[in-house]
Parts: structure tokens; C-alpha cells; sequence
């Protein structure tokens, strides 16, 4: 099965085909190294990530997961262990997504070497809606308010509350 995020239909970017365009299961990819915390991404998610990496402060490891099934516990396991913090940017609902079965794998694996919990970034458990500003700025996570949840987390080693989960969720 392949799992396509509408919201990469329309980007365009330049690569050369050949034999790396062949993307092997089960093996992510550390997009950028940092020490501070590690954050697992996929599909939409990683220009999210690497964004959010690239204005930080903070020495944030971006890791682009590229399959679900099988997934690069190796990798993750291995970033967390370094850094401490794991934080998961999906773009699905927070009820039975994909980052659920990551953040249990490394609570499990690895509960003594965490510094911190582990914070899952999510959309609302609501149907997806149905005209693009409204996902963009109130169903998937955005690159502002991910950046800013970072620093708070990174600041307090606590959980922040996700914009969905705010009194102030509105449009602007």
C-alpha cells in the first residue's frame, strides 16, 4: 500500500533519477543532525521538520521515516539514545496514528535514556476539512506553531498543549 500526502501534489523540486530514486522499506533517512532532541517526520511532515530545524536555536535531529511498515526502529532508537527527546510531527489524527506506534516502541525500548516525555504532534481527531485554509491553518500541524512547541518543550522538557487543543484555535 502506498500512502500519498495530498499537500505534496502540487511541490516541485529538482532530482536526478537513477538508483537512488529507488527508496528502500524500512530504512529513514537523518535529513539533519542535532543533539537536543530528535524529531521523526514523514510524507508532509518532513518540510515541516527540517524547517522548524533550520530556524531553531537548538540542535534538533530531523529524521524522514519514508515508510511506515517497515519502519527504521534502528535509526530512531539510535538518534533518541543521543539525544534524549523524541518528538513525532504526523499530519493524521492523533487517535491511531502512525507516530503512536513509534513513541510506544521507544517509551518501551528506551524509557531509562529519555530525558523528557514523549511529545506527538497531531491534527484533531476530527474529519479532515474540506477547503485548503482551513488545513492549513487549523488541521495540520504548521511550521510556526510546531517551531514554537518546540522551543517550549525543548525550554520545559514538558508537553505543550497543541494548538487544537487551545481555547484560541481560530482562524486568522
Amino acid at each position: 500500500m502506498v500512502l500519498e500526502p495530498r499537500m505534496l501534489y502540487g511541490k516541485r523540486e529538482d532530482f536526478e533519477p537513477g538508483i537512488d530514486a529507488i527508496i528502500p522499506l524500512g530504512v529513514g533517512e537523518t535529513l539533519r543532525v542535532g543533539v537536543d532532541t530528535t524529531i521523526v517526520t514523514l510524507g508532509s511532515t518532513v518540510d515541516v521538520g527540517a524547517k522548524v530545524a533550520d530556524d531553531s536555536e537548538a540542535s534538533l535531529e530531523v529524521i524522514d521515516l519514508r515508510s511506515i511498515r517497515p519502519w527504521d526502529k534502528e535509526l530512531v532508537c539510535e538518534s533518541v539514545r543521543k539525544t534524549g527527546r523524541l518528538i513525532v510531527i504526523e499530519e493524521g489524527p492523533n487517535t491511531g496514528g502512525w507516530g503512536g506506534v513509534i513513541a510506544a516502541h521507544v517509551g518501551t525500548e528506551l524509557f531509562g535514556e529519555l530525558k523528557a516525555p514523549i511529545f506527538r504532534i497531531t491534527s484533531p481527531d476530527v474529519p479532515v476539512p474540506f477547503a485548503r485554509r482551513l488545513e492549513t491553518e487549523l488541521y495540520f500541524p504548521s511550521p510556526s506553531w510546531v517551531g514554537e512547541a518546540v522551543q517550549q518543550f525543548l525550554a520545559t522538557d514538558t508537553i505543550p498543549l497543541l494548538w487544537w487543543q487551545t481555547e484560541h484555535a481560530e482562524v486568522s
